[in-house]
C-alpha cells in the first residue's frame, strides 16, 4: 500500500483576490447562461471567439486582465 502524504498551504485572501475571484465567477456564469440559452433555443453551440465578442462589452470582461478573461471563455466555448 502507498501512502501520498500532502502538504496544506493556506493563503490568507486579501480584497483584491477576492474581488478577481467574483468576477471570474460572474463571467463564468454570464457565458454559461449565453451558450446553454444558444443551445437550447437553437441547438447551437457558441465558441469562444463568439463569446469573447459578446462578452466584451460586459463589466465582468472589462474588469479583468484580458487573458484571464480570455482563458475562461476558453474553457466554457471549446
Amino acid at each position: 500500500m502507498n501512502l501520498i502524504r500532502t502538504e496544506q498551504i493556506q493563503i490568507e485572501g486579501t480584497d483584491e483576490l477576492s474581488s478577481l475571484c467574483h468576477l471570474s465567477k460572474n463571467l463564468w456564469n454570464e457565458a454559461n447562461y449565453l451558450i446553454r440559452q444558444e443551445f437550447f433555443m437553437n441547438g447551437n453551440w457558441i465558441r469562444s471567439n463568439t463569446l469573447a465578442a459578446t462578452l466584451k462589452t460586459s463589466e465582468n470582461y472589462k474588469n479583468l486582465n484580458a487573458q484571464t478573461a480570455q482563458q475562461i471563455l476558453k474553457v466554457l466555448g471549446v
